[in-house]
């Protein structure tokens, strides 16, 4: 097993999906209970696109070891098929357990925004100490989601602030300063209809 161990784990370093793969396939026939082995085969099988696969392997590896990370996998996947009911109660134990909290944090913010509950989102993220440059733009997001440009905006410029170099935050703060400029031109024909009537 610790020769087996060694090769998954050097596959693994070197992104060999598919020996990753085989390698774990034949260790389960040798040790079908072998949770290593299951997750092994999971993240094989995500990396390499398999969505259904990788999250039957996970499966398989909880109901042999109730491990976080094989939680946070699954959890992960989950959302990646739009399946935030199940994600949901896994995150939110993963944050009370402050497992990777960062990362659990923000894929229960995701959780959240997929569920349409976008006040309890922003306050997941409010809870933080410190927002990184991801989080601001993903905070950005919700804001814009709920029709608040002008905190929206005031996200994604710290997030600018923050990573001068991510495209992701430069085309989101145009996209919503374009939608801002549009409002206020559209309320200053607004009241200036309102005053030719008078």
């Amino acid at each position: 097993m610790m020769q087996l161990k060694t090769a998954i784990e050097q596959y693994w370093k070197e992104e060999k999906w598919d020996e990753l793969l085989t390698t774990a396939q034949t260790g389960l026939k040798k040790d079908p209970e072998s949770a290593f082995l299951w997750a092994s085969y999971a993240i094989a099988h995500r990396e390499k696109g398999n969505i259904r696969a990788a999250l039957g392997g996970f499966q398989r590896a909880l109901s042999y070891e109730n491990c976080p990370e094989y939680r946070f996998s699954y959890a992960q996947l989950m959302l990646v098929l739009g399946e935030e009911e199940q994600a949901y109660p896994i995150l939110v134990k993963l944050v009370e357990e402050s497992f990777f909290l960062e990362e659990t944090m923000k894929l229960l913010t995701l959780c959240l925004r997929g569920l349409g509950r976008l006040d309890e989102a922003i306050a997941v993220l409010q809870s933080l100490p410190s927002l990184s440059a991801e989080m601001n733009l993903l905070l950005g997001h919700l804001y814009r989601d709920k029709g608040l440009l002008t905190e929206s905006i005031l996200c994604y410029q710290q997030g600018q602030k923050q990573d001068p170099n991510c495209p992701q935050i430069c085309s989101a703060l145009q996209s919503v300063l374009g939608i801002y400029r549009k409002k206020i031109e559209g309320n200053h024909m607004k009241t200036q209809a309102k005053e030719r009537r008078r």
